[in-house]
């Protein structure tokens, strides 16, 4: 243990050292010496400083009793952290390293340290941010499993989808708007508001009161509104909407389909400002495409369930005529079948549907002429629709033949040719 206190190079280096030190008495924690750098972080003068105690520089006292004890045991301490505070009240956090001195004759602690509150800080925001993505990841996982199940309706999904951006952002309000075809206006469709864990919708922003609002939604990606009352897209409704509803920050996601704006998502912090960090807006367009992808589905589904009652009240009117009738696709294969025709070739619906027609109707004789006609009616320039007859010879599914006429009418559509054809039996009365 070497002394320093008559050593005039520890004094030189002591003084100038770019480092804060200060030497303290290892039996009652009197300050024996600080540097001026020492004296400039603390807000205390140098002379002011000795003889004081340094527990009341201390956050916890107790610290310090720790790390007295842990010099005397083993004569040093290395990169201990320590929360510390200045003259005038304020805290901060510093890395510290100690050894155990001779300083005037006595056991003294001679502790140098750097101020780590900012690397802290930044390791604190690391850590909340990890957690963040962690919550986030898992919530997303959570939504895109849930949405396979297309059993649920888009109002389940959507509802779904705003409760968990809500609680995962802690945000107060969530809402999903839709904008009308002539993107003058855009509707809440459902809004999800934490306080009670209730669902509300119907609010209405006319793009009149919000052009700058408007614009930002069909030009940006994320409208990240720290302040909503003075940043420059947010702030046209203010009296209208935004203090009304207490509205201090927005985060707002444009939907998109097809790169055209549809709607959005919105989520609204009440009170004062607030910063949405990275993972959160990351986050919320995550989410934002998890509703369009619902939407569309929805879209889907109802396009699908028209469809079908369309085809299923197109079958009832072809079952009740009295001619046979089918129908054909691009590939010549049965595509329509009614009940007539079944009665009059042989072949349930369920047996025809897909089958070449040419070889599941027409005798094997006529089949070439058959489709030599079909070929040149189709291939003549004159769709999008021909109507024609045609006299063919048919073969029942028990191979009896018979002379048939057909009335075709054949069409372009987008996905192909379609040929439709009433046939009845040569010599059969109508």
């Amino acid at each position: 243990m070497a002394s320093t206190k008559d050593d005039p190079g520890f004094a030189r280096l002591f003084d100038v050292s770019p480092h804060p030190a200060v030497v303290t008495r290892l039996l009652d924690h009197t300050i024996l010496a600080i540097n001026q750098y020492t004296s400039e972080i603390f807000g205390v003068a140098q002379d002011a400083a000795r003889g004081q105690s340094v527990l009341p520089y201390y956050v916890d006292a107790s610290a310090r009793e720790r790390l007295a004890e842990a010099v005397r045991r083993h004569g040093r301490v290395d990169a201990q952290r320590l929360h510390v505070k200045r003259a005038n009240g304020d805290t901060f956090w510093v890395q510290a390293s100690a050894r155990l001195v001779k300083f005037d004759n006595e056991s003294a602690v001679l502790t140098v340290f750097n101020d780590i509150t900012d690397q802290l800080v930044a390791e604190e925001a690391l850590r909340a941010s990890e957690q963040r993505l962690e919550t986030q990841s898992r919530v997303l996982t959570e939504l895109t499993s849930r949405n396979t199940d297309r059993r649920a309706s888009f109002d389940e999904d959507l509802r779904d989808i705003l409760r968990a951006v809500g609680n995962t952002l802690a945000v107060d309000r969530v809402s999903m708007w839709r904008i009308d075809e002539g993107r003058q206006v855009i509707r809440c469709v459902c809004m999800f508001i934490r306080k009670g864990n209730v669902f509300e919708s119907g609010a209405v922003l006319p793009r009149e009161a919000a052009p700058d609002y408007f614009d930002a939604l069909e030009r940006d990606r994320v409208i990240a509104a720290e302040n909503v009352l003075t940043d420059p897209r947010t702030r046209e409704f203010k009296d209208a909407y935004l203090v009304p509803n207490g509205i201090g920050a927005m985060l707002d996601i444009p939907l998109r389909q097809d790169d055209t704006m549809t709607g959005v998502l919105c989520c609204e912090f009440l009170g004062g400002q607030r910063e949405w960090m990275v993972d959160e807006q990351n986050f919320a367009a995550s989410s934002a495409n998890l509703i369009a992808v619902a939407a569309v589905d929805a879209e889907l589904r109802d396009a699908a369930a028209a469809l079908a009652e369309t085809e299923a009240r197109e079958q009832h009117m072809l079952d009740g005529a009295s001619d046979a009738f089918v129908g054909t696709n691009a590939d010549g294969r049965i595509v329509s079948w009614n009940q007539q025709a079944a009665a009059t070739f042989g072949w349930s619906r369920q047996e025809a549907m897909g089958c070449v027609l040419a070889e599941t109707i027409v005798a094997a004789s006529a089949r070439d002429a058959y489709s030599t006609t079909m070929q040149r009616l189709l291939s003549s320039g004159q769709m999008p629709v021909i109507t024609t007859t045609l006299d063919v010879t048919a073969v029942h599914r028990d191979g009896r033949e018979f002379p048939a006429t057909m009335a075709v009418t054949a069409m372009r559509l987008r996905r192909g040719h379609y040929v439709g054809a009433f046939l009845r039996p040569a010599g059969e009365g109508r």
